[in-house]
């Protein structure tokens, strides 16, 4: 190493290295770098650590912050202990040794390995040691998850933080104990809704009481990019009200990570959850959170309603572009619009209320589109654009019809070939017999196959289908048109195309 390089240092520690934290220690990693540089022409820079990140992949935030420092030209060398605190996934690791690191001229070190990224008699071995390690990688998730499984069957709690109303006993992190300070709001959401409070109600009175919001008691870390995080919306108190732990009953395993490379998690089927009954102290008796359930389907299927209105899910507050809800009165004869910030912030005074009747909104979008629909500078385009598909649609089924013709020759051969081969005796007349079935069969169905694509729309019946869906206005058409639909303060209607 004649030249003089400066470079990072890189130190990484996970569960994942078990047995061995004290050896893979982020202390002894940074000694084991420093010593290293000293004895070289190598100027170290600073060091970059992720601790508790796994090495399975490469979502780490001093990797990210590393590879960011790297490409402003801040250093031209990586240095790390082994190979494996790089990375121990296969794809990954070999992408930044093989490309990122050369593509980019970085000289890449890893001491225990040996391995110099610029003497290639030092490389020969990686892809074996890179493959031993993503095997590591593999083997210590599959042994990670068992023991999780293992506990959660015990009716351990592995969350790394209690649900609302709970607190994990400080002898034993695996026991749920019941937290004081939060059981009473619990107790209360749940009471209110019984007395017919709504979910957003019931929020706007939590908020007025300051009673603490679930995100507050997960730390600074959690709370400090929201704007009101003392603030209860409809979404916390429905959650409260649907989880079924308070009853202490114990639900794990509704979800898991995609695999041991990913951070991406995908929902399990409830039949597979992990379900230990009476694990813990109940807050809620299962009779009065079974009422719950009830009541919350009755409130879904009333509020249902909304679904089939044609501007539902595209109103939009133009002051804080928070959506606007719909609310029924004097027993659904008038519907209004209400700003849903608003509605779960009104003593806050956030935003204001939008109240404004549905009807009336409605008929203005309906007349835009319907004079946007009969300005004839769309209708060209209209017709351009329907042309342009029938086109594309015919090359398909010219394409369509060629590979059927193909098919139905090909078998006639297999035909031609079968019947020679019964003439010399080579198969019997039974088998031929079952054959040849089988393959008029199959050209039969070829040719109904075609006669379909045969009798396809003609461009007139397809503008004549065009129109018809054009002139009776869908809530499936609205939102192929309209993007979004704001509303101010003052009534003011803005409307958003999905088009220019």
């Amino acid at each position: 190493m004649d030249n003089i390089y400066k470079a990072v240092g890189y130190v990484r520690l996970s569960r994942e290295d078990g047995d061995n934290l004290e050896s893979e220690s982020i202390y002894n990693q940074k000694q084991l770098i420093k010593q290293f540089v000293n004895d070289r022409n190598i100027i170290l820079k600073q060091f970059f650590v992720d601790d508790g990140f796994s090495g399975g992949n490469f979502n780490r935030p001093a990797f990210k912050e590393m590879i960011n420092y790297l490409e402003k030209d801040q250093a031209n060398m990586v240095i790390t202990k082994d190979l494996s605190r790089l990375g121990r996934d296969y794809i990954g690791t070999g992408f930044y040794l093989e490309h990122y690191f050369p593509e980019h001229r970085i000289r890449y070190y890893a001491i225990l390995d040996c391995f110099d990224s610029f003497d290639s008699t030092t490389t020969d071995m990686t892809p074996i040691k890179v493959g031993l390690n993503d095997m590591y990688a593999k083997d210590i998730s599959k042994k990670v998850r068992s023991a999780l499984y293992s506990k959660k069957r015990h009716g351990f709690y592995t969350g790394s933080i209690a649900c609302f109303g709970y607190l994990k006993d400080p002898l034993n992190k695996g026991l749920l104990i019941v937290d004081p300070k939060t059981e009473p709001i619990v107790k209360l959401i749940y009471q209110l809704f019984i007395n017919g409070k709504t979910t957003g109600e019931i929020a706007q009175i939590l908020t007025t009481s300051k009673k603490p919001t679930p995100i507050m008691r997960m730390g600074n870390n959690r709370i400090k990019n929201l704007k009101n995080p003392a603030i209860w919306n409809s979404q916390s108190v429905r959650a409260i009200l649907q989880n079924e732990m308070l009853t202490g009953t114990l639900i794990q395993g509704k979800s898991q990570n995609v695999s041991y490379k990913s951070k991406k998690r995908q929902y399990i089927n409830k039949k597979n959850w992990i379900i230990c009954p009476n694990n813990h102290p109940a807050i809620i008796s299962r009779d009065v959170f079974n009422l719950v359930q009830k009541r919350l389907i009755k409130r879904k299927h009333r509020n249902s309603n909304n679904k089939s209105l044609l501007l539902s899910g595209l109103l939009y507050c133009f002051e804080c572009h928070s959506t606007i809800g719909l609310q029924y009165r004097n027993n659904g004869k008038l519907i209004t619009t209400v700003c849903n910030y608003y509605k779960k912030n009104s003593k806050q005074k956030l935003c204001s209320a939008h109240y404004y009747h549905y009807d009336q909104i409605e008929k203005i979008i309906t007349n835009k589109l319907q004079l946007l629909l009969n300005d004839n500078k769309i209708k060209n385009q209209l017709n351009q654009a329907l042309k342009q598909i029938f086109n594309s649609y015919q090359i398909k089924l010219k394409k369509i019809k060629t590979d059927i013709n193909k098919k139905i020759n090909l078998y006639k051969k297999k035909l031609d070939i079968l019947y020679e081969d019964r003439l010399d005796e080579i198969i019997s007349y039974d088998f031929y017999l079952k054959k040849k079935k089988e393959i008029i069969d199959e050209i039969e169905i070829l040719k109904l196959n075609k006669m379909q694509y045969s009798s396809s729309l003609t461009l007139i019946d397809l503008k004549a289908k065009i129109s018809l869906i054009l002139s009776s206005l869908s809530k499936d058409l609205i939102a192929r048109l309209i993007n979004r639909i704001e509303i101010s303060e003052l009534g003011e209607i803005r409307v958003f195309y999905q088009f220019k």
